[in-house]
């Protein structure tokens, strides 16, 4: 994922994503 200005704990699972309801591998 390309969410690098979402820099969260969250960010370890590899799936930020998922936390924000986003399509995984959207960036």
């Amino acid at each position: 994922a390309c969410h690098a200005r979402i820099a969260t704990p969250k960010t370890q699972l590899g799936l930020p994503e998922l936390s924000l309801g986003v399509i995984p591998g959207f960036g």
